[in-house]
């Protein structure tokens, strides 16, 4: 097993909040990306490529591994993005090590300032889902589309103290989060759904590894 069961963020010094993630047996080793029945169907098929922008306030470690995890499972369906309300302007070296030990590519990553995404000449945005709280409450620029918005709160691996392990373990369960998460999200769109039932699905989307 790639997480061991007994394993746990507990062990990660100062960082409490880290603790209600318990420890899960979902398996990494079968991130694939999604096979061509997971994605067809009539009214999806006939569409353009969703856009998906991810926020989150550093964009250096969630927003990061959200945007990796839907580019490599969306089978080019849906094209992700990432950006920060105060962004680190550096990809977390925790975040490229976990993805490249998982086979995702990393090739595109980097740390951006959302202000990118709402100028005139920035790409469309479909989804807009916010993977932090602290971004939640900061006024988001205003994006040109209109996008369907939703939050994901999803707590920070890159605020993990103590013993690298502990770190490393932090980013795993993460990507497990986000894996999850990003195959719900795939789902969501299959019978072209309205813009107000598309967002409350989002919004529901379990962020428990399955």
């Amino acid at each position: 097993m790639l997480f061991p069961e007994s394993a746990s963020f507990q062990d990660a010094e100062n960082f409490a909040t880290i603790q209600k993630f318990h420890a899960s047996q979902y398996n990494l080793d079968f991130i694939k990306p999604s096979s061509p029945h997971h994605l067809t169907g009539t009214t999806l098929t006939a569409k353009k490529q969703f856009n998906v922008l991810f926020l989150c306030s550093g964009n250096s470690a969630r927003s990061i591994l959200c945007e990796a995890m839907l580019n490599h499972l969306g089978n080019k369906r849906f094209k992700a993005f990432s950006a920060g309300s105060q962004p680190k302007y550096e990809v977390h070296p925790m975040a490229l090590e976990i993805l490249r030990k998982f086979g995702i590519s990393t090739d595109e990553l980097k740390s951006n300032s959302w202000d990118e995404f709402a100028e005139d000449l920035a790409p469309t945005m479909d989804i807009v889902v916010t993977v932090c709280a602290n971004t939640v409450a900061e006024v988001c620029p205003v994006w040109p589309s209109s996008p369907v918005s939703a939050q994901w709160s999803m707590v920070d691996p890159a605020a993990v103290a103590g013993p690298s392990e502990a770190q490393k373990q932090a980013f795993e369960q993460t990507l497990r989060i986000a894996r999850s998460a990003v195959s719900d999200l795939v789902s969501t769109v299959l019978d072209d759904p309205s813009p107000e039932t598309l967002a409350a699905r989002i919004n529901a989307i379990s962020l428990t590894p399955s």
